[in-house]
């Protein structure tokens, strides 16, 4: 997989996805529960826990809605959870500037 240009410009993965058409509000929910993850409350308000999604666990830059980029070693994982929800998505390499590998060279 590569990780830079021949000239040595890092690469980046940019991602643009959509829920599937077809699915109701409850599964739109879940994609992005799995996607972003959420917060979910317990004993009636009292309790508030942080649920995990897969982005939490990846250094990624979301510069607007439903478009991410990450690192070229975490798209088969990001890619696969999209594939299993069922979403429509189109994947490019990309050239990284400075601040964006900053930013992805960070760990949540």
């Amino acid at each position: 997989m590569l990780r830079e240009t021949p000239d040595k410009k890092p690469l980046g993965v940019m991602i643009a996805f959509k829920p599937p058409p077809e699915a109701h509000s409850g599964q739109r929910a879940r994609f992005y529960r799995r996607l972003t993850g959420y917060i979910d409350y317990s004993n009636h308000g009292k309790f508030k826990y942080q649920r995990a999604g897969l982005l939490d666990k990846l250094p990624h830059i979301n510069p607007v809605d439903s478009l991410i980029i990450i690192r070229p070693e975490d798209e088969e994982d990001v890619i696969s959870l999209l594939k299993q929800e069922g979403a429509t998505i189109y994947a490019r390499r990309i050239i990284l500037e400075d601040e964006d590998l900053e930013q992805l060279s960070k760990l949540p």
